[in-house]
């Protein structure tokens, strides 16, 4: 986790998280927790396609871990977490992500998440 924090991209984004949380409550803080993620990744990633940049950085894997347990609840709830409208950078920054070999190959299709889910609600 020190060398997570370390990586400025993780430090933003995680900073922009929680003052997004602070200021709102109820959905309104979910939603803006959204947008919040959205600013990190634009200042983050000044406009390229991961976090760090051109490359994928600890930040880009740190978040990208998050991205099944997301889908999952989007199809369990309904409700678009990452939505075009609000989120473009976060949304084709998880399309490039996903498209990697890495990802291809570690991120689990968010069938398995969702399976995960049912049987902690059990």
């Amino acid at each position: 986790m020190i060398v997570l924090l370390r990586d400025s991209g993780l430090r933003i984004l995680m900073t922009r998280w929680f003052q997004s949380r602070e200021r709102k409550g109820g959905v309104d803080r979910a939603a803006s927790g959204r947008i919040g993620a959205e600013e990190a990744f634009e200042t983050c990633s000044k406009r390229k396609s991961y976090f760090g940049g051109d490359n994928i950085g600890y930040t880009d894997i740190a978040v990208g871990s998050f991205i099944g347990w997301i889908k999952a609840i989007e199809k369990m709830s309904g409700i678009k977490v990452l939505a075009e409208a609000k989120t473009p950078g976060l949304v084709g920054w998880v399309t490039k992500f996903l498209s990697t070999d890495a990802a291809k190959k570690f991120v689990p299709e968010p069938e398995v998440y969702v399976e995960l889910l049912k049987k902690m609600q059990a």
